[in-house]
């Protein structure tokens, strides 16, 4: 029981934290996914990730897996998504499949990051100043996402009795500002 309880606050303190950033949009306006490509901003993935909240807040966590499942199948770079479905994973004690989902979403925002950043310098050498900023500006929109998935990962990796791997993943999240 004491387990549960611990897992039961992990999670809903990181969920309260990912339900203070931006509000989802309904039909995929995120502006940091906006920048890379429009097939990514698929109104279907978002709809599909939106189910899958519902289902998640209703409990039922394999119908919400599903449903992330089916967002990340349209968008395999989906990292809301990715977040979303190892947060329902980690409440199904499916540590590794959690652990899977969280190092996915590192792996797509870390490299959305570099993409932004990289756009951002060579807008500035261009003279596009006005252009350089906006791709700063969706390269800060991903680091809540980043430092959450930091954190949730080193959620798990407690869980799995990764102590190091924890530590490292705490004060990384912590490094972003997380929580905010």
């Amino acid at each position: 029981m004491k387990t549960f309880c611990s897992l039961l606050f992990i999670f809903i303190a990181s969920s309260y934290c990912f339900s203070q950033g931006d509000s989802i949009p309904a039909s995929g306006s995120d502006p940091a996914v906006t920048a890379t490509s429009g097939e990514i901003n698929s109104t279907a993935a978002w709809e599909a990730f939106n189910r899958g909240e519902t289902k998640k807040t209703a409990n039922k966590l394999d119908l919400a897996i599903a449903e992330f499942d089916k967002a990340i199948e349209i968008n395999p770079d989906f990292y809301q998504a990715a977040i979303s479905r190892g947060g329902a994973k980690f409440l199904k004690y499916d540590f590794q499949g959690a652990l899977s989902d969280y190092d996915m979403a590192i792996q797509v925002i870390e490299k959305l990051t570099q993409t932004f950043s990289t756009r951002s310098e060579i807008k500035n050498v261009l003279g596009d100043t006005k252009g350089s900023v906006e791709e700063l500006d969706a390269l800060n929109k991903l680091k809540p996402y980043l430092s959450e998935a930091y954190y949730r990962r080193g959620s798990v990796k407690k869980f799995l009795s990764n102590k190091d791997g924890s530590c490292a993943d705490f004060n990384k999240a912590m490094e972003m500002g997380y929580p905010k």
